[in-house]
């Protein structure tokens, strides 16, 4: 069987979006006999800001991925600047990303087309499909409307619920519809996707990169030596994150929570470090909030760090910070990071939102918390 996945992009961004797309196109060639994986990717601009150039994969490269793309003396030719995709208003590149795509479709002869949201990906790829005759499924990792919803803006609250309203339309015609988690999938069948065609295909993690080989003593067991010893030095205790800095993060809660918890553990003997890793459009603002600190020494900002890199990072923490504040897009989408912490040996302290209750209540390494800065800390 061959399996056509249609993307809104691929290497070399990296964020969510992209590393469960890795992780289920490596599964796909890893574990199934008989499958052979594609990758086509859409001429929309990418959803995404991380770029790392340095992560590539047997099935991550830019070998691996056929860009859906009509060119004009070499040079791909770019959306018109009038579009607005995200409302379903794209006819021009529609048209040619339609004609590429069907072009891929026939050249690697696919027998089954996996697309995945936004909507003005899957329009596209879900037509392809029902004029040749084969089956699609529809995979939405989010809804992308969500992010407009509870932003006080009417704009953006109506554009945001045409979005959704766009996502659920093409969902109910999909022939199957896979989402990553048990609030997606309830949401999607209030808005009448029928059950037998709906799946729930958690986020997962590679164990063969992530793992606690190498990872320090747990630091319970540090501080227990530490004190056995009557060491007057102060105990280090960093924690960390890594994400897109987005509002729905919580950060700043995260850096005023490491403000309180900073001048109580020192009374106690420890020395706390937050690090925040990544980019986007928020790094600003919370970097000026860090610089205004009292404990700016202690929180650091290291940028974008490669996901090549990521398994070192994890290792070089105690404790991994999930600060997701109460936002409408992060109540039922569940995240990736926490799984690879995890995996990594690492203990959790995430916020108390319903998608990270389904994803890790069940652990007994993870504390959760409210989303304010006084309980986080």
């Amino acid at each position: 069987m061959n399996v056509l996945h249609v993307l809104n992009y691929a290497w070399p961004y990296i964020d969510g979006y992209t590393t469960r797309s890795i992780g289920l196109t490596t599964a796909q060639r890893r574990h199934l006999d008989g499958v052979t994986v594609n990758v086509a990717v859409s001429p929309y601009a990418p959803l995404a800001q991380s770029v790392d150039e340095r992560f590539r994969t047997d099935v991550w490269n830019p070998e691996q991925q056929i860009r859906a793309v009509r060119h004009r003396g070499g040079e791909p030719i770019a959306p018109p600047s009038w579009e607005r995709a995200a409302i379903g208003l794209s006819p021009v590149t529609a048209a040619r990303f339609e004609a590429e795509l069907e072009s891929i479709v026939r050249r690697t002869g696919a027998d089954v087309v996996h697309v995945h949201h936004p909507h003005y990906v899957a329009e596209v790829a879900l037509r392809v499909a029902a004029r040749l005759g084969l089956p699609a499924v529809y995979e939405l990792r989010c809804f992308n409307g969500n992010y407009d919803l509870g932003t006080g803006s009417p704009y953006r609250t109506l554009r945001g619920r045409w979005q959704n309203a766009l996502e659920f339309a093409l969902a109910r015609d999909a022939s199957a519809v896979v989402t990553i988690s048990d609030g997606l999938a309830d949401r999607l069948r209030r808005e009448g996707v029928d059950d037998e065609n709906l799946f729930v295909v958690r986020n997962s993690v590679d164990t063969t990169r992530f793992t606690a080989a190498g990872a320090p003593a747990p630091w319970q067991e540090r501080l227990a030596a530490h004190r056995e010893k009557g060491d007057d030095t102060f105990l280090p205790l960093h924690v960390g994150y890594a994400t897109t800095f987005e509002r729905m993060e919580n950060l700043d809660a995260a850096v005023r929570a490491a403000e309180i918890a900073h001048a109580t553990l020192r009374e106690r003997g420890i020395e706390l470090t937050l690090t925040l890793a990544g980019g986007g459009r928020d790094w600003p603002r919370i970097a000026a909030r860090v610089e205004a600190s009292a404990a700016r020494e202690h929180i650091r900002l290291p940028g974008h760090v490669s996901y090549a890199d990521m398994p070192e990072f994890y290792r070089s923490l105690d404790l991994f910070l999930v600060p997701r504040g109460a936002h409408v897009v992060a109540m039922d989408t569940t995240p990736l990071k926490p799984l690879e912490a995890l995996a990594s040996g690492l203990p959790l302290l995430v916020t108390d939102l319903p998608a990270m209750r389904e994803l890790l209540a069940a652990r007994e390494d993870v504390r959760f918390c409210a989303t304010d800065a006084p309980s986080m800390a």
